[in-house]
């Protein structure tokens, strides 16, 4: 017989497997993708990876290599579905289960503008859960400067951890810097958080930033 009502085994089969799928696999956005291609076939990259490889300990190299291996991966469609143990090591494992401690410990700090996107991102806190408790507590109290604040990710993170500093966020993309002002006038952040529609560098002068004109937030732009 065809085109029959599944059967209730085959509905628990098919539950158990999708259930699989989402505890186990990552949906990858690929949109990164393009970016870092053009920079590559633009370079040495074989001297160029020796280099940045020559001084690094063990966790990192496995980070380069890991994400090499999704840049490949990346040539196959614009969004990938990958097995956790491929897209991240175990001490991310550890650094997850770390942050979900922090969480409970301080409200909103995840703000839902970037809760369901881009969680994962978050996950070492950008690198500062490895920084000692006293480094953490010599910057609390200094001004913080966010330069290319993209939309007040890190402008809120620095906002929470460093809670006796001003922080200074400059981000020179329109879009970009006016989703920001939306999203810290919404959390009330205006009493420590300055935003400058302005880009940083060691010189005055002016540059070129090419980004697509879509309706994609851009976290990666490039300078000319």
């Amino acid at each position: 017989m065809g085109g029959g009502i599944a059967s209730q085994a085959q509905l628990v089969k098919e539950a158990n497997f999708g259930r699989a799928i989402r505890e186990n696999y990552l949906n990858i956005e690929c949109f990164w993708e393009d970016s870092f291609r053009r920079y590559m076939a633009s370079k040495d990259m074989p001297q160029i990876l020796q280099q940045l490889k020559s001084n690094l300990d063990n966790f990192s190299l496995e980070y380069i290599d890991r994400f090499l291996n999704l840049l490949e991966l990346c040539k196959i469609k614009d969004s990938i579905l990958v097995h956790r143990n491929y897209a991240f090591t175990s001490r991310d494992a550890l650094y997850t289960k770390a942050f979900q401690q922090y969480l409970n410990q301080v409200k909103n700090f995840l703000y839902t503008e970037f809760n369901n996107a881009v969680k994962f991102i978050f996950s070492n806190l950008y690198g500062l859960i490895d920084l000692p408790k006293e480094v953490i507590e010599k910057i609390n109290g200094k001004s913080v400067i966010d330069g290319g604040s993209f939309v007040g990710d890190t402008a809120l993170l620095f906002y929470n951890m460093f809670q006796q500093s001003k922080i200074f966020a400059f981000e020179p993309v329109e879009k970009n810097f006016n989703l920001m002002n939306q999203i810290l006038h919404k959390y009330k952040t205006q009493d420590r958080i300055s935003c400058l529609k302005q880009g940083l560098s060691d010189q005055s002068g002016e540059s070129e930033i090419n980004f697509s004109d879509d309706n994609v937030i851009d976290a990666g732009i490039t300078l000319s």
